[in-house]
């Protein structure tokens, strides 16, 4: 989701860069990105934070909303830093060198990538995720980082005991700290948790819901 919310904010960038856009159509593009995208919270709240750049009285909405992307953009570049910072402490204090992970994250891809190349992570396991594989993109995009296993989703708790600890993304984070991830997230931690193998989510700040408890 963070993919889409990044490539939305460059796309509007350019409009607003190309066009000498309305306030009124700035506030239709970020309703219907709203309706269009309804389960992604990094889109609301992103719509949401742009809908505050946009001043009462503002004479240039061109430039307001690109101060606001060029703003969200940072955030998000440096939302992934830490994100990657506070996991590679949590790893090599607990010893973590060997992670299952499921579906596709681009926090978790970011971080895992970065520390399979640093030597923090020696193995991956990551799950098809079906029934769009995004396991197997994400197991793509990192085998050349770090040694990468596919396996089938039903096949989790098999090889639980070759992990140390299960990563996981979130579409949406709750003000309890409680996630919500892709369909099979609560039967691989449930499994986890009678493995005695923690389960880590990262996420960033903009996935929070602004309304869940």
């Amino acid at each position: 989701s963070k993919d889409v919310a990044r490539q939305f904010l460059i796309s509007l960038q350019n409009l607003c860069i190309d066009k000498d856009i309305q306030k009124s159509q700035i506030l239709d593009i970020l309703h219907q990105i709203s309706i269009v995208r309804p389960t992604m919270v990094i889109i609301q709240n992103i719509a949401h934070r742009l809908e505050l750049f946009l001043s009462e009285d503002g004479d240039n909405v061109s430039r307001e909303i690109t101060m606001g992307i060029e703003t969200l953009l940072k955030e998000m570049d440096k939302s992934d830093d830490r994100i990657c910072q506070n996991a590679e402490l949590y790893f090599q204090k607990h010893n973590i060198h060997s992670i299952l992970t499921h579906s596709r994250s681009s926090a978790v891809e970011y971080t895992l990538s970065r520390l399979g190349k640093s030597g923090v992570l020696s193995s991956l396991i990551c799950t098809e995720s079906r029934p769009l594989n995004e396991g197997v993109t994400m197991a793509n995009a990192l085998c050349k980082d770090i040694k990468t296993t596919v396996i089938a989703d039903a096949l989790a708790d098999g090889v639980m005991d070759e992990c140390n600890c299960v990563i996981l993304g979130a579409d949406a984070v709750d003000k309890s700290g409680n996630i919500l991830n892709k369909i099979g997230s609560r039967l691989i931690a449930l499994s986890a948790k009678d493995h005695g193998i923690s389960v880590i989510c990262l996420a960033g700040s903009m996935k929070i819901h602004p309304q869940l408890n």
